[in-house]
């Protein structure tokens, strides 16, 4: 009620805010008496003294609060900031409480009136200001030569390095089940996954780490709104390398086209529907097919013809790698009672193998599988294969089987492509043999 009637009283202008007093401490220079060097209105915000100069020598200065006319009916408080014989900004009509300005304690003096300092309203504010009646003005501090960093007296007063001093002194460090003091982690902390902090408390990662947006910088990522996490937080150079256990499972609903896994080692089955190439560094037991086909390939006369010659990437003979390659072979039509069939396998410039068939009777058309092995032989620059035939072959006589197992050797460097080439050829002019279907795959281990 008592705000009420007082703010009513400021706005109908009988009263001022105390507060524009009330910002400052005013000084209370000692016997200092003077006189007006004009005469005053009750609206004047100055005054001019006729002397500024103090019992010391020095002059009136800063704030000061002064009694015009003392001990007369028009005695009037004022306040305001000296320079010599000037006094501006004043507070006029000062009540009791020493800072509330009061309309009806404003008056208007004469030419020489009498101006000095007195206890009042100096002493008034200042009892305020202790009685907490009003806040300080300004912060107050101990002099220099006092000690505070070891205040023990619980009545005194604080001072600011005391206490940022002792501010964590009694506060344990935080924990899963303790509320308390964490340090926060620099990046190369949070990427070393650094547990505890130089200060000894458990580190935090600062939430300006957390991102969605990979960065040249270490970043924890965060999930998008859709909580997946952006590609570009997982490396996709043809160096990564990524070991997945268990199942892992490409639903058609988020994977379309070919996918191309590159280093990719799997310890159990792996299961792929539609295309998939892989290239690079591969482990499993399953066979990588890098070309087939089904058109036959027949030959006709003495003529040396490819079943196949197909490129081998390079890289995919490191070692302990194996290519395999299958085809069926059919001697049609004999013409010649003596012929001789061959079969010649190649890497690169390397002449690997090559197998002689020698047939001595028109009846003798053999017909079967041939399977060619190539291995890696402990480097990049050595190379062993394999080739075996099976060719059954009844007779009207008699069964007659031919096979055989050559091995040789190439020294190709299979770090770039090299083609791998299977070539038939007859020495009867009008004999045909024909080659049905072949592929050639990469052996995974």
């Amino acid at each position: 009620m008592l705000k009420f009637l007082f703010s009513i009283l400021v706005g109908l202008g009988l009263v001022s805010n105390p507060f524009t007093v009330g910002n400052v401490v005013n000084n209370t220079p000692a016997l200092f008496e003077t006189s007006l060097a004009s005469a005053m209105g009750t609206s004047d915000t100055s005054l001019t003294l006729v002397s500024g100069t103090l019992r010391d020598g020095t002059s009136l200065t800063g704030n000061i609060c002064l009694t015009i006319d003392s001990g007369l009916t028009n005695t009037e408080y004022v306040c305001g900031t000296a320079s010599s014989t000037s006094v501006t900004g004043l507070t006029r009509g000062i009540g009791s409480d020493g800072f509330t300005s009061y309309a009806a304690l404003k008056f208007t003096h004469r030419y020489g009136a009498d101006v000095k300092v007195t206890d009042f309203p100096a002493l008034q504010q200042l009892s305020q200001y202790v009685n907490g009646a009003y806040g300080l003005p300004n912060p107050i501090q101990y002099a220099t030569s006092v000690t505070t960093s070891s205040i023990s007296n619980n009545q005194y007063l604080a001072s600011k390095g005391y206490v940022d001093s002792v501010a964590f002194s009694g506060a344990p460090n935080g924990s899963l089940t303790q509320k308390g003091i964490y340090q926060e982690a620099t990046k190369a902390q949070t990427v070393a996954g650094t547990a505890v902090g130089s200060t000894g408390a458990d580190l935090v990662v600062p939430n300006s780490y957390f991102s969605n947006t990979p960065s040249a910088t270490a970043t924890v990522p965060v999930t998008d709104s859709d909580g997946t996490l952006p590609t570009g937080f997982v490396k996709q150079t043809a160096s990564s390398s990524y070991n997945f256990l268990g199942n892992m499972n490409f639903a058609s609903t988020t994977n379309s086209g070919t996918s191309t896994i590159q280093n990719a080692k799997i310890n159990n089955n792996l299961v792929v529907s539609g295309n998939a190439t892989l290239s690079g560094v591969n482990s499993g037991n399953f066979p990588n097919l890098i070309s087939a086909s089904t058109t036959n390939v027949t030959n006709n006369g003495t003529n040396e013809t490819n079943i196949f010659s197909v490129s081998i990437p390079g890289g995919t003979l490191l070692t302990g790698n194996v290519i395999k390659a299958e085809t069926t072979l059919e001697y049609v039509t004999r013409f010649t009672s003596v012929s001789n069939f061959i079969l010649r396998l190649k890497y690169g410039s390397t002449n690997i193998a090559t197998s002689t068939i020698s047939l001595t009777s028109a009846n003798q058309k053999p017909a079967g599988k041939l399977f060619v092995e190539l291995f890696s032989a402990g480097t990049t620059s050595s190379q062993e294969a394999n080739m075996f035939y099976l060719f059954p072959e009844t007779t009207p006589t008699s069964t007659i089987t031919w096979n055989s197992r050559l091995v040789g050797t190439s020294a190709e460097d299979s770090t770039t492509a090299k083609n791998l080439t299977l070539s038939m050829e007859v020495s009867g002019a009008n004999d045909v043999v024909t080659a049905y279907n072949w592929y050639v795959a990469k052996l995974i281990q």
